[in-house]
């Protein structure tokens, strides 16, 4: 049996959605005016001519180019080679096919290699040859040569002529239903469709769109397309969602950061812990050619290291923090906050009568009994913060943080919190001077009036519809989480100052699927770069902030049932302390419809609630809405 493959997308991707963005990308790489207009109608020129019943050559194309745009002799000789060097250098192995292709080899049968193609047989082996495809000059077939296609059927036929064997012994595979299915089995021989290639929901866009949109879902696709197995069902959606969705958004942002520090003349530009951590790694990768004077650094910091040392006084203005209302409100949970214990305070607490469990849900009334308590133990707390202010110094300075002025911060939001403390502790220890942060959105502004804060994706007056949903905000920071614990404080080791963390892994992450979240970003970033060469993409966080806002709509709004599942069994922790943590979203049973409906009653506050109804059985949630409705 003879096993021939198509080429193009069965197993070789390339990184755009339409093979026609290569040349509009040609055209913008390289400044080539309407090349990617007239690219196309010069090859639609030369099928014209040979009336679509034989292929053409690159060098047919190329005759009418050069009528159309002008061009010399020579310039037509070196943009042939050009588009030859792209051509090749955009494509990616498909994983699937590769397999596919594998097996057959293991089987035992002749492998072929088909393709509707105008390149020459150098091009194509030197493609396949760089993409890991074992192929043997006589068992390639060209349209380019044979001039026959598998469009009109005559290539198939050129192989059986070529092979002396009957149709029935050939077994073709391809991607294209009318060219690799459809007219192999009318030329008798046995067909499959390889159906893998199609962009997702993500990596879709109108022709419209700017050279790098198409490129960003293209690089996403062929990503996807290329990627090494996984056999959970979970962590493939986490990857592929981390690749077409997440990627190009922390792309974006790190860009943004980076961009916007070196027209500030910024050089240190700290990326703060947890959120950071996989921004500063894409940083990275950008700032290895496009902005190398940037020092990209990973500063270990928390709501719980930075408060409480920043607090020099027990104003109006820390009980925000202090006693900020998560779903679950506890003595236990609100003296953590300030680094104490319950159990030191019993019989204090007793006397205004907050002696219940340490562990049970507080009410408002108690709330405002506790704040008049932390009033009474005030020196207490202002004693904890000053002795964890000298260590967090210490560390600060280690890290060079209070060196120079030529610094900035990096978050994903939403207040500026950590930034305030941060500009505190730098004026307490006479550092007089402002500190900019960059942040992936902002709800309201906490800095001090000094300290500049910018936004990239959403600010105070640039709103996106996206975050009024409570849960936007968890979600979001679930894209940024980090593979380590949380910051608690910091101590004195033995030749420096250590971080103190919650844990060293963040193993309730990574068993969810972080390390694949973590690499689907990456894989994204450093191939989009590839693609791109690093030119001229300095508009690229304008260009994708809308591109995002499609796609986060998209994910938020109407998840399919697996990206519910994956995203919906994360455990979110709401405290700065980890004292408890809630699934973001989880399915509802008939009874909990009904008091959703009825009474607005939700698993907790910030439950993802498009994403509970995917979980929940849908003849339910329907019925339920509907029953409410007619009562009430």
């Amino acid at each position: 049996m003879l096993k021939t493959f198509d080429i193009f997308d069965t197993l070789l991707c390339r990184c755009f959605v339409h093979p026609i963005e290569l040349f509009e990308f040609i055209e913008w790489k390289y400044n080539i005016p309407q090349f990617g207009k007239h690219r196309p109608l010069a090859e639609l020129d030369a099928r014209k001519e040979l009336k679509f019943e034989s292929e053409v050559t690159i060098e047919d194309i190329y005759r009418f180019l050069k009528t159309q745009l002008n061009l010399t002799s020579e310039k037509v000789a070196r943009l042939i080679e050009l588009e030859k060097y792209e051509e090749v250098r955009c494509l990616k192995p498909i994983r699937l096919g590769h397999e596919r292709l594998r097996q057959s080899l293991v089987e035992g049968n002749d492998i072929g290699f088909i393709s509707d193609i105008y390149l020459d047989r150098a091009t194509i082996m030197r493609a396949l040859n760089e993409n890991g495809v074992p192929v043997a000059d006589s068992n390639l077939y060209l349209s380019s040569e044979l001039k026959g296609m598998k469009s009109n059927g005559k290539l198939f036929r050129a192989v059986i002529e070529a092979r002396g064997i009957e149709p029935d012994q050939i077994f073709h595979v391809g991607d294209n239903l009318r060219s690799d299915v459809e007219m192999a089995q009318e030329e008798g021989l046995n067909a499959e469709l390889f159906k893998y290639m199609e962009a997702n929901r993500y990596e879709k866009h109108g022709n419209n769109s700017h050279i790098l949109i198409k490129l960003a879902h293209g690089v996403a696709r062929q990503v996807r397309l290329s990627k090494e197995a996984i056999s959970c069902r979970k962590h493939d959606t986490i990857y592929d969602v981390s690749v077409s969705l997440v990627g190009p958004l922390v792309f974006a942002f790190a860009y943004w950061c980076l961009r916007e520090a070196d027209k500030k003349n910024i050089t240190n530009l700290y990326f703060l812990s947890r959120d950071g951590q996989i921004i500063s790694e894409v940083a990275k990768l950008i700032g290895k050619s496009s902005f190398p004077k940037i020092h990209v650094r990973y500063l270990f910091v928390s709501r719980q290291a930075l408060l409480l040392p920043a607090m020099t006084e027990l104003v109006e203005e820390e009980f925000e923090w202090i006693l900020a209302p998560t779903y679950y409100f506890s003595l236990n949970i609100v003296f953590k906050r300030v680094g104490l214990q319950p159990e030191a305070y019993r019989e204090g607490l007793q006397k205004v009568g907050l002696g219940m469990g340490f562990d049970e849900q507080l009410d408002e009334e108690a709330r405002i009994i506790l704040k008049e308590f932390f009033r009474s133990i005030s020196s207490d707390i202002l004693k904890i913060a000053a002795e964890k202010r000298k260590l967090l110094v210490a560390y600060l300075a280690q890290e060079g943080f209070l060196a120079g002025t030529n610094k900035g911060i990096v978050d994903v939001g939403w207040s500026g919190t950590l930034q305030r403390s941060l500009s505190r502790i730098i004026g307490i220890e006479d550092f007089p001077e402002s500190l900019t942060g960059f942040y992936f959105g902002i709800t309201r502004k906490k800095t001090l009036p000094q300290d500049p804060m910018l936004g990239w994706f959403f600010d105070l007056e640039r709103k996106r519809d996206l975050i009024n949903n409570f849960y936007i905000i968890p979600v979001v920071e679930l894209f940024f989480a980090a593979n380590h614990g949380g910051v608690i404080d910091y101590y004195l080791g033995e030749k420096d100052i250590k971080v103190n963390l919650r844990y060293e892994r963040n193993d309730r992450a990574l068993k969810w699927g972080l390390y694949y979240q973590h690499k689907g970003i990456l894989d994204f970033a450093e191939r989009f770069l590839q693609c791109s060469d690093s030119a001229q993409i300095d508009d690229v966080p304008e260009l994708f902030a809308d591109e995002v806002e499609r796609t986060l709509k998209l994910f938020f709004t109407d998840p399919t049932i697996e990206e519910a599942r994956a995203y919906g069994a994360y455990e979110d922790a709401e405290d700065q302390n980890e004292s408890y943590f809630v699934r973001l979203a989880k399915g509802y049973d008939f009874y909990e419809l009904i008091d959703f409906f009825r009474h607005g009653k939700k698993h907790h506050h910030n439950e993802w609630l498009e994403a509970a109804f995917v979980l929940s059985r849908r003849d339910f949630v329907d019925f339920v809405r509907r029953y409410v409705r007619l009562c009430s």
